[in-house]
């Protein structure tokens, strides 16, 4: 009898442990693998949400010994810029005294016979896959040459860059360059980046162990936290003490300390019961007109063309989706920032390259390393961006009140040209 009962109660006990491990590998298929969530379903992260304090130490420690021959340095304003005059990323991408992506320096003040472009956005704008001369931005400048249009254009873009990022690069750096046309690289991921403070916590494999100021939306107005962004030097004391950090609460990829063990032998079943008895669910998906990452996407951009307009500068946004955003394009799928991509449209001189790349330019012949354009996508956009700004010029939508509207200087072979 007491036998038996052994036997019904391993029986039991085996079979609830086979159930969890199936509940356990059905979650792990389920979930969503992407750079924002290695893996996430029905609304909830399925990696615990504590700080890893210990790994994050090792991380600012390496960063902090290293930091005179890293690709990114610190900076107050932003987070983190280039490494100025240096060559990175293994000795395709070079940056000048102001960190900006070329070999050359730049005087603040434009040639009086030279329209100048600035390009600000992420790592789809600065692009370390391609050479200094294969980048979209250099292949822009030389179309535009063979369209008898002399320009030069300064690339601002920051790997892992918000678009609030982007904003500040061009408040703090990049308006001093008294550029003609401004124009914003937008990659959808900046939606999602805009809403973190602690870029380790948004991407925990990163290789930018940093904080970046972050904007809040409060009615229509946009506050500014976390700025000057914490030196690398303070951001351990903060580590240590996050769930008591008033910034934490403005981390939306933190969802405040698992009490989930390590060891624990189905992790993602017992994090996903935890969080669903915690705290809803954050929202999975809400890049659209209602949700708080769509609603500051649009703010940060309309207040970039703002600014820029106040500038005197006309403002232009290219389109740049990632690989699985391309290969979502044409499979009929419709974004859910779409709203955002529609406002664009209608508000500024607008460049969608999804319209530019066919379903052949999913392969990854056409993407480099660290999946960015390859030099191909890269001279499609190019020559797509001269096309719109030529046009741009020419019906009055880009003024350049800088020239003369009747013949212009910048035209190759005008009247002023001696």
């Amino acid at each position: 009898m007491g036998k038996r009962i052994l036997v019904n109660i391993l029986v039991s006990v085996g079979a609830v442990l086979v159930t969890l491990a199936l509940i356990e590998s059905a979650l792990f298929i389920m979930a969503k693998s992407d750079a924002l969530n290695p893996f996430a379903t029905l609304g909830f992260s399925l990696e615990a949400g504590s700080i890893r304090v210990d790994e994050l130490r090792t991380r600012l420690e390496t960063y902090l010994t290293n930091a005179d021959s890293a690709n990114y340095i610190s900076d107050a304003s932003t987070g983190w810029t280039f490494q100025p005059n240096a060559i990175l990323f293994d000795g395709r991408l070079t940056t000048n005294s102001i960190g900006m992506r070329s070999a050359r320096e730049y005087s603040e003040a434009p040639a009086a016979d030279t329209i100048r472009i600035a390009a600000y956005g992420d790592s789809f704008t600065a692009n370390p896959d391609v050479e200094d001369d294969e980048v979209w931005t250099q292949v822009l400048e030389s179309a535009l040459g063979l369209r008898d249009i002399r320009a030069e254009v300064l690339n601002f873009g920051v790997g892992g860059y918000g678009m609030d990022q982007a904003f500040l690069r061009w408040q703090h750096v990049g308006e001093g360059f008294s550029a003609d046309i401004v124009i914003f690289g937008f990659q959808p991921e900046n939606l999602h980046r805009n809403v973190s403070v602690f870029r380790p916590i948004y991407a925990r494999h990163t290789g930018i162990p940093l904080s970046k100021p972050r904007y809040l939306l409060r009615g229509d107005e946009l506050k500014l936290i976390n700025y000057p962004a914490l030196p690398p030097a303070k951001l351990m004391e903060v580590y240590e003490e996050f769930d008591r950090h008033p910034l934490s609460a403005f981390e939306f990829y933190y969802s405040g300390a698992s009490p989930i063990p390590d060891w624990w032998p189905f992790p993602r079943l017992a994090n996903l019961i935890n969080q669903a008895i915690a705290e809803p669910p954050k929202p999975s998906d809400d890049l659209g007109p209602d949700g708080e990452r769509g609603q500051l996407g649009k703010a940060l951009a309309d207040a970039f063309a703002e600014d820029v307009a106040i500038s005197g500068a006309s403002f232009i946004v290219a389109h740049l989706p990632a690989q699985y955003e391309l290969a979502s394009h044409h499979n009929g799928g419709r974004p859910s920032y779409t709203f955002l991509l529609e406002h664009f449209d209608a508000a500024y001189p607008y460049l969608p390259a999804e319209a530019l790349l066919g379903p052949e330019y999913i392969k990854p012949r056409y993407w480099g390393g660290t999946g960015h354009y390859g030099p191909e996508i890269n001279q499609i956009v190019g020559e797509a961006l001269a096309s719109k700004i030529e046009a741009c010029i020419d019906d009055g939508a880009c003024p350049l009140p800088r020239f003369d509207a009747t013949e212009p200087a910048f035209r190759i072979g005008s009247a002023d040209e001696a």
